[in-house]
């Protein structure tokens, strides 16, 4: 499975960028780093998506998921992608201010980091703290970033361990192996459901993106937005919010997104 995944890795690297409009459009999708779906269930999941693109495009779309977030990162950064779905934030928000993509669409809600604490745990606010372990998910990620930006702001130094998986986070800060956790929203929520607590929230930024570089025209993105929009209401579109996890689509507003580089670059 490894080299079957580095293999489809390596093609969506060096695959041609669309420069006519009859050729097919280069839809790139990531999950981010703690998604456990395979490529070939991005496939399925986001199938319904790109079809909807290429009717509403009037032009072929060849979906590219990848399971690696460098690989995006790259792709962006080469002009690889024509159109990308990305849940990590700060990829976005990079795509946007560095490599000239436009923002079609976003994904209705808000994306922070939590620092959690066990239901037995003394710490009473952000600044209990200081001196203390928090377990993060890799360094490069969004959320450590905003976590490692809210501690700065705070003037807090805490004692930052990296662990890849949330899940294993959270098993820690529910067994005192660490004295803070820190984890995105959905793993926060499902966290406090189970008896868990919420210590701190740090800033808040836009959720989940489609964005399109220039190679799709103006007119284009306008109608990719026009399609994001009209999957909140039409009879087809359950299908593929429930597949894309997403319970509506807001209108773009890149603000938010650049906001969360500036912070977090300070």
């Amino acid at each position: 499975m490894r080299r079957a995944i580095a293999v489809f890795c390596a093609l969506f690297l060096c695959a041609p960028a669309a420069s006519a409009a009859a050729e097919p459009i280069t839809f790139a999708v990531s999950e981010g780093a703690e998604s456990v779906a395979s490529v070939s269930e991005l496939v399925d999941r986001y199938e319904g998506l790109s079809k909807r693109i290429g009717a509403a495009l009037k032009r072929p779309v060849s979906l590219l998921p990848t399971t690696r977030i460098p690989v995006m990162q790259q792709a962006l950064a080469d002009g690889k992608a024509d159109l990308a779905w990305i849940w990590p934030a700060n990829v976005t928000a990079d795509a946007m201010a560095n490599h000239g993509y436009t923002l079609v669409a976003s994904a209705e809600g808000q994306f922070y980091s939590a620092f959690v604490v066990s239901k037995s745990s003394a710490l009473k606010s952000v600044k209990d703290l200081e001196g203390k372990r928090v377990m993060h998910p890799p360094a490069g990620g969004v959320i450590y970033r905003l976590g490692a930006a809210e501690l700065r702001d705070q003037g807090v130094h805490a004692v930052m361990n990296e662990q890849r998986l949330q899940e294993v986070i959270i098993f820690s800060v529910e067994n005192g192996f660490t004295d803070a956790g820190l984890v995105n929203p959905r793993q926060a929520a499902k966290f406090k459901q189970a008896g868990g607590r919420i210590l701190h929230e740090t800033r808040k930024f836009p959720y989940w993106a489609l964005i399109a570089s220039k190679k799709i025209s103006p007119q284009e993105v306008e109608a990719l937005t026009k399609l994001m929009l009209s999957i909140n209401a039409a009879p087809w579109g359950k299908d593929i919010r429930t597949s894309l996890q997403v319970q509506s689509f807001v209108a773009p507003d890149p603000k938010g997104y650049l906001d969360l580089k500036a912070w977090t670059e300070k």
